[in-house]
């Protein structure tokens, strides 16, 4: 469910706010502009990995503040996971097909930067990370 909220500041700027309860069971904050959109993601619980996709001209740069977060990615057609712990910070690249997954208890800081905000599903790595026994 998404709340919404406006302030004269924010609609100023043109920045819009919302809080969202994820399907997989994170919590996520994000301010969202023409171009960038800051997302602060939560866990309390272990959750699944997040919807893989890729993005058109956005870069995605993380920051791990608490936890642990498993990056994966497709790269020269093989699936790579890497292990980012708290204090760690890694950046996807446009058109790079990425999903993560957090531990319990996470908490995630994104910034998405350098273009036009879209979301492309990539169906290829969800088909892999079902396959995975993380």
């Amino acid at each position: 469910m998404a709340i919404r909220f406006y302030s004269a500041a924010l609609y100023d700027h043109n920045i819009e706010f919302s809080g969202d309860k994820m399907d997989n069971g994170e919590t996520r904050i994000r301010l969202i502009s023409d171009t960038s959109t800051y997302i602060r993601t939560e866990t309390k619980d272990q959750v699944g990995w997040q919807n893989s996709h890729y993005h058109s001209e956005q870069t995605e740069f993380y920051l791990v503040e608490r936890g642990e977060v498993l990056l994966a990615v497709i790269c020269n057609g093989e699936t790579v996971i890497k292990k980012y712990h708290r204090g760690d910070s890694f950046k996807v690249d446009p058109m790079v097909h990425h999903n993560i997954k957090m531990t319990a208890n996470g908490l995630l800081h994104t910034v998405k930067y350098g273009g036009k905000p879209d979301w492309n599903a990539s169906p290829e790595l969800d088909l892999c990370l079902r396959n995975e026994l993380l």
